[in-house]
């Protein structure tokens, strides 16, 4: 979908950006697709600030609907939330220090290309493998995995579920050196260091 078929669904005006929990939800969630031009046009619009306290709220949740015993996976989607925090953050000290326009718009484009990114893997792609009660196994999405773990805790069918298909999530060198540069001192997600974001060098 373009920007404005973006704007439609997320049902966000023009020259408003992303404001509200549920404008984020949308983004990661829908099963539509869209890629990262759509997204830059929301990015311009939205206050940084804003969307690091929704993010941070987004990905507590995320976190807390993944099985005790899927360390490897709590530990991408930390460093996916941490990735996403370290880029929000850069634009906002782009945007205060008066960088030039091409800087900016580099760090928009850096951060629309994760979330399209990261919603394709989150709810479009499925590679996670639901095995139900009955032994039927099929393939769902991230989403509509932990969707149904949520749940289970208030009383929906119980199923087991397969995560390692879905545990090949690279950070682009981009973005591992933003979160590297970056001071992230006071957000919400923790200090960064290259080893808790994978960075082998």
């Amino acid at each position: 979908m373009d920007t404005e078929e973006l704007r439609e669904l997320l049902d966000i005006e023009e020259d408003t950006g992303i404001e509200y929990f549920e404008d984020v939800a949308e983004l990661f969630e829908t099963g539509g697709e869209y890629d990262s031009e759509a997204v830059v046009s929301l990015l311009k619009d939205t206050d940084m600030e804003e969307l690091s306290s929704i993010l941070d709220e987004y990905f507590s949740q995320m976190e807390d609907d993944i099985p005790d015993d899927e360390d490897e996976l709590y530990t991408l989607v930390d460093n996916i939330g941490r990735a996403f925090m370290a880029l929000v953050r850069n634009i906002s000290e782009s945007r205060e220090g008066g960088s030039d326009e091409y800087e900016a718009d580099e760090s928009e484009q850096a951060l629309a290309e994760e979330i399209e990114k990261f919603h394709n893997w989150y709810s479009i792609e499925e590679d996670v493998v639901k095995r139900d009660e009955d032994g039927g196994e099929s393939g769902v999405t991230m989403s509509e995995a932990l969707f149904s773990i949520r749940g289970e805790k208030y009383g929906a069918d119980e199923a087991e579920y397969d995560f390692s298909g879905a545990l090949d999530y690279e950070l682009s060198d981009y973005v591992m050196d933003i979160a590297g540069s970056v001071d992230m001192t006071g957000v919400p997600a923790g200090d960064y260091d290259d080893e808790d974001m994978g960075d082998d060098d």
